[in-house]
């Protein structure tokens, strides 16, 4: 099932998919976590209902969309459909942590001169590291674990993920067991040589925030 090249797939789609989300959701919410207003509400209010809205329904609008970009069938437009459907929950988590850290650090950075993008860049992205963590948790799960959309929006096989290398490697209609089980350990070794390596970080970053 192209294991070595899965798996490479996987990974870079999924690292793209992290540095995006992060980027764009704390950015995101810098303003919607300092600024108290109608507006930001109301703004904040769209972003967590796209939470709630069934991944499913946004299938046939979201091919379309890929369609006529012309990023069917390419590593940019699934890094893109990726980034897209983890923004709402990137932009809750990081709005509800900078409303804990003090107004008093960027007030502090203004004063010395620091502009909006300085005083996000150098003083509010760098605490932001153990959400960070917790959502580059859910960003890979999310991406490691889909079938859907690289099945839809990837029509080279080998630009495929590994969990739909999995599947078709498997088959359609009938299931294996000496051939499920050595697949399924396959596609899940990478994940739990990550969390291994790194658990006192992945459990720092879960339980970031959780007493005050």
């Amino acid at each position: 099932m192209n294991y070595f090249g899965t798996v490479i797939n996987t990974i870079g789609i999924t690292l793209a998919a992290i540095i995006c989300v992060a980027l764009i959701s704390s950015l995101a919410a810098y303003p919607l976590a300092r600024i108290r207003g109608r507006v930001t509400t109301y703004v904040y209010m769209f972003f967590v209902i796209g939470m709630i809205i069934p991944p499913f329904a946004a299938l046939t609008p979201l091919y379309l969309f890929m369609r006529d970009l012309g990023l069917l069938d390419t590593y940019l437009g699934l890094i893109i459909v990726y980034t897209v459907g983890n923004l709402p929950l990137g932009v809750f988590f990081y709005t509800s942590f900078m409303k804990a850290i003090p107004v008093e650090l960027e007030e502090a950075a203004r004063l010395d001169g620091a502009s909006f993008l300085k005083t996000y860049w150098y003083i509010i992205f760098p605490m932001l590291k153990p959400i960070t963590g917790t959502l580059a948790i859910f960003v890979t799960l999310s991406v490691w674990n889909d079938v859907v959309n690289p099945l839809l929006f990837i029509t080279t096989e080998s630009k495929l993920t590994i969990m739909p290398a999995v599947l078709r490697f498997l088959g359609t209609y009938s299931v294996d067991p000496t051939q499920l089980f050595p697949a399924a350990v396959l596609a899940s070794l990478p994940l739990l040589c990550v969390f291994f390596a790194l658990s006192k970080q992945i459990v720092s970053g879960m339980t970031a925030g959780a007493v005050k």
